[in-house]
C-alpha cells in the first residue's frame, strides 16, 4: 500500500465486505499520510469510520486534515463539535488554511466562517479580493460591516449603486436603491446624517429627470 487512493479501496472493502470497522480506521489512518489525489474523500471516510467506533481524537483528526483541503462551513461547525475543549487551539489552525484558500467559489466560504467568527475585517478583505463578489455575499458583509467599518460600507454601497444609475439601467433601479440603502444605514451609523442628506440631493439633482428611480429614491430612502 502506497497511495492514499490504495488505502481508501481496501478500507471501503474492509467495512463493506467484513463489517471490520477498527482494520480499516487502521488502513485510512495510514493512508491519510501517503501520496495521492483524494485526501478529502479519505479523511471524511476516516472521520465518519472513526466517529462510529467512538474514536473521537481520531475523527477530528480527520475532518481536520478534509478541512486543509477543501473548506467548507458545515465541516468547520462539526469539527468545532469534536474538538471541545481542544477548539481553540484548531480553531486558529483552520484558520490559518482558510485564509490561504484558493479556488473557485472561495468568497462564500470565507465569508461564511468568517461572519461566524465575527472577523469581519477579514470578511471584508475576501470580497476586496474578489473580481466580482455576489449581492447576497456583499449585503451580508455590509450588514455586518455597518457598525465597524461603515466608510466601507458606503464606499461599496454607493459604487454599485452609482453604476446602475450612471447607466440609465432602469430595470436595476430596484438594485440600485437597495445599495442605497445599505449606504443610508452606514451613514446614520457614523453619525453622518448630514453627509447623506447632501448626498440623496445630490442624487436627486443628477438623475432628477429618470422618473422611475425619482419615485424609489423619494419613497423609500
Amino acid at each position: 500500500m502506497t497511495t492514499m487512493e490504495q488505502a481508501l479501496a481496501l478500507a471501503t472493502v474492509l467495512v463493506d465486505e467484513q463489517n471490520a470497522q477498527i482494520e480499516a480506521l487502521e488502513i485510512a489512518d495510514i493512508g491519510l499520510s501517503l501520496p495521492g489525489s483524494c485526501q478529502y474523500k479519505l479523511s471524511i471516510f476516516t472521520s465518519e469510520i472513526a466517529l462510529e467506533v467512538g474514536d473521537d481524537v481520531l475523527a477530528t483528526k480527520a475532518k481536520v486534515a478534509a478541512f486543509k483541503v477543501q473548506p467548507n462551513f458545515s465541516d468547520y461547525r462539526k469539527i468545532e463539535k469534536l474538538a471541545a475543549d481542544n477548539w481553540s487551539t484548531i480553531k486558529e489552525e483552520l484558520l490559518e488554511a482558510l485564509a490561504t484558500y484558493e479556488s473557485w467559489g472561495q468568497e462564500k466560504v470565507k465569508v461564511d466562517i468568517y461572519l461566524y467568527e465575527r472577523l469581519v475585517e477579514q470578511a471584508i478583505a475576501t470580497l476586496d479580493n474578489s473580481y466580482y463578489p455576489s449581492h447576497e455575499l456583499t449585503q451580508r458583509v455590509m450588514d455586518a460591516a455597518i457598525e465597524i467599518n461603515p466608510d466601507w460600507v458606503i464606499r461599496n454601497a454607493c459604487r454599485r449603486a452609482e453604476s446602475i444609475m450612471d447607466a440609465g439601467k432602469a430595470k436595476y433601479y430596484d438594485e440600485a436603491v437597495e445599495w442605497l440603502k445599505k449606504a443610508r444605514d452606514a451613514y446614520v451609523a457614523s453619525d453622518k446624517e448630514q453627509e447623506w442628506s447632501d448626498y440623496r440631493t445630490e442624487l436627486i439633482t443628477i438623475h432628477g429627470r429618470k422618473r422611475k428611480l425619482m419615485g424609489l429614491i423619494k419613497s423609500e430612502i
